[in-house]
């Protein structure tokens, strides 16, 4: 659904393509002394999460995710509301993400906060975070 509202053909073939090949797969173990001769997937069946690793549609995916659960995320409060000084522009921002790597920002500057209660608001943003 969130490749479709990014404007991925509405046919739902394209999109289970991809899904159902990154399901049904098996996976080999490859190290310096050569490949598995049994598969994960001959044994156990398991139903794969993400885009796997060497997927050519993984890093468009990612980015798509990432918009969705940012957005999400922001809609719910959660994250800092900056403003520039000087110009007063205003910028809202809930998290910096790269790769594999997520740093959620949760600052609120218009109260002043015991550290309790930032305690609880940050858990809060991070329970969220995780949720999506």
């Amino acid at each position: 659904m969130t490749f479709q509202a990014f404007g991925v053909s509405k046919d739902k073939e394209s999109v289970q393509a991809m899904l159902i090949a990154t399901k049904e797969m098996t996976f080999f173990l490859r190290t310096t002394f050569g490949d598995s001769k049994n598969s994960a997937g001959t044994k156990i069946r398991i139903n794969t999460q993400g885009q796997c690793q060497g997927n050519g549609a993984a890093p468009t995916g990612w980015v798509i995710m990432s918009i969705t659960i940012l957005g999400a995320h922001k809609r719910k409060g959660y994250g800092a509301n900056i403003v520039c000084p000087i110009l007063k522009l205003r910028c809202h921002l809930a998290a910096i993400l790269y790769v594999d790597d997520t740093d959620v920002v949760h600052v609120d500057m218009d109260s002043e906060e015991s550290v309790e209660d930032t305690h609880f608001a940050l858990q809060a943003s991070l329970t969220n975070w995780g949720n999506l």
